[in-house]
């Protein structure tokens, strides 16, 4: 039997009388002003004095997101009696310094048609309203709660005065038909119920759990009769635009109209993920890579990037270091909500990092993973490389990142000369078109020869390490095709090739990709002469006394 079937046989089972019976049981809440803590506890004592209780909601979202409020249970024939009771409470806070900011009154909800037979003029500020109480474990499952809530019109607040850290209230509002109310309800109940939570233990000296299904186990539906303040509510009770999954994805598709929807939610989950690691603002996380090079970019629709790509800047020792460092930074980013229509599957549900025993053993380490993003109950996976024991001697600088919905500043990122330096030695190392596309973009942000020097000093260090001799530099330099592409030339040349194997997969990343390889070569030389990337200028610095 259905949550929605036990209500209706509840309601069903009432004495007839019942219904057409008097006086009215009402509910009275009182909002006072915003209290700070000095207040709490007087606030508390004058609501038991008269005979009520004191409730201080917390909301995850909106305007007035503290509403104190009194709260009080009277029966009374009409609606008029109630008021003019609600008058009268009113004043005495004033008298002790508390000032009333809205007065609400409500009724269980079945008892809605009644009350419009004895008040007909009322129905103006009508609307039915369900409270659910609801228990989790993780802040991870917090994230799904809210995330639910949010897919189905609800919001979740906390009431600070109970101290029940691991409790949150569920609430709907609807203004509408009685059964049409009561099936949301059923619908929302279903929802919150079959999300999944891990009870953590320990048992015989090893950390263990178990999976539960949340439950909510407080249920109340109830009708407001009377409310001179509903704006108090802007911002929850209705989903703004600005924190609405389907309002966000608009947004995404509206910026970037030729993206699959895949791309799209991929590219979402990946800034999403990248705006928590702002706010989590470990110092030690530098990020590099396609979501860096972007920015360079005049218009960033030109560079779209697909993975997350950081270098971690102090030296680790182990694998049991690496592990409990990138665990532990992963872990607080995917328990992190923000208000973006995105949650994560928290990390160590599926911790684990791809080749991190290779890597130990490695010149130049990197250890990849993937995470699981929802946009609703929806799910995809978003892939992290996180590069480690890698010399890096410049200052990273603050990048400031555009989203198609909000802009926010990671702290630490390569300098442009680094950029730039990096994938000149992947491009000779082994050469890549995404590589010379980000190049040829990337060179006319370079200021004068100095930039030029500082850049080949870069490339020349990173070159070393790899014992890449001036020679095969020179060749790359020589911008000679056949010197710089060693195989598969012919092919990249055939038009047909070139349109049905480069153009056509790189196009939506890489959005000013020319049409044939020839142009695309000629642009890239083009730009790296301009920048002062010359055969002549490489060679006389290679070949200069102090790099001798």
């Amino acid at each position: 039997m259905t949550i929605f079937q036990k209500i209706k046989n509840i309601f069903n089972d009432l004495p007839k009388n019942q219904e057409t019976e008097l006086p009215f049981v009402f509910e009275i809440h009182l909002t006072v002003d915003n209290l700070d803590n000095t207040k709490i506890l007087e606030f508390e004592t004058i609501c038991q004095n008269m005979g009520g209780k004191a409730v201080l909601i917390e909301l995850s979202k909106g305007k007035h997101q503290q509403q104190p409020m009194f709260s009080l249970v009277k029966k009374a024939n009409h609606l008029n009696d109630i008021l003019t009771i609600m008058d009268n409470i009113q004043q005495e806070f004033y008298q002790k310094g508390f000032m009333v900011i809205r007065k609400k009154v409500e009724i269980p909800a079945h008892y809605h048609s009644l009350f419009y037979q004895i008040h007909p003029t009322n129905n103006k500020y009508g609307y039915f309203e369900w409270h659910g109480k609801i228990k989790f474990y993780n802040n991870y499952t917090l994230q799904k709660i809210q995330e639910v809530a949010q897919n189905l019109n609800a919001h979740v607040s906390n009431n600070a005065l109970k101290n029940q850290e691991n409790y949150r209230f569920v609430t709907l509002r609807f203004k509408g038909d009685y059964v049409e109310f009561m099936d949301k309800v059923n619908h929302l109940i279903t929802a919150l119920n079959k999300i999944e939570d891990y009870i953590f233990f320990t048992e015989n000296n090893q950390e263990s759990y178990k999976k539960v299904k949340l439950f909510v186990e407080k249920s109340q539906a109830e009708y407001c009769v009377y409310d001179n303040k509903l704006e108090l509510d802007e911002g929850w009770s209705h989903l703004s635009e600005q924190n609405s999954k389907n309002k966000i994805l608009e947004k995404y598709q509206a910026y970037y109209p030729d993206f699959k929807e895949y791309d799209i939610k991929n590219l979402y989950a990946c800034e999403a993920f990248l705006r928590r690691a702002a706010i989590i603002n470990n110092q030690d996380f530098m990020l590099k890579g396609s979501f860096v090079t972007r920015n360079f970019f005049i218009d960033i629709k030109n560079r779209i990037p697909y993975d997350l790509d950081f270098l971690y800047l102090k030296p680790i020792n182990s694998k049991q270091e690496a592990e409990l460092i990138f665990n532990d930074w992963m872990q607080k980013i995917t328990t992190l909500y923000c208000q973006d229509g995105i949650y994560f599957t928290q990390f160590k549900d599926n911790a684990f990092w791809r080749l991190l025993d290779y890597a130990m053993h490695d010149d130049f380490p990197t250890v990849n993973t993937d995470l699981t993003a929802w946009i609703g109950d929806i799910s995809f996976d978003i892939s992290i490389d996180i590069s480690f024991n890698l010399p890096f001697d410049d200052k990273p600088i603050p990048i400031q990142y555009q989203t198609p919905i909000d802009s926010f500043i990671y702290p630490r990122s390569p300098t442009l000369s680094y950029q730039i330096a990096w994938k000149l030695h992947q491009s000779i190392v082994n050469i890549r078109i995404k590589d010379i596309y980000d190049l040829t973009h990337l060179v006319k942000k370079i200021d004068g020869q100095n930039d030029v020097l500082h850049i080949l000093q870069l490339l020349k260090a990173e070159c070393d390490k790899d014992g890449i001799d001036r020679q095969r530099i020179l060749n790359f330099f020589s911008y000679q095709e056949e010197k710089v592409f060693l195989k598969n030339l012919p092919e990249l040349k055939s038009f047909e090739h070139w349109q049905e194997n480069i153009y056509f997969y790189l196009l939506p990343s890489c959005q000013l990709l020319p049409n044939s390889f020839d142009k695309f070569w000629q642009d890239f030389v083009d730009n790296m002469h301009k920048s002062g990337f010359t055969l002549k200028t490489v060679q006389a610095f290679l070949y200069s006394p102090k790099n001798l």
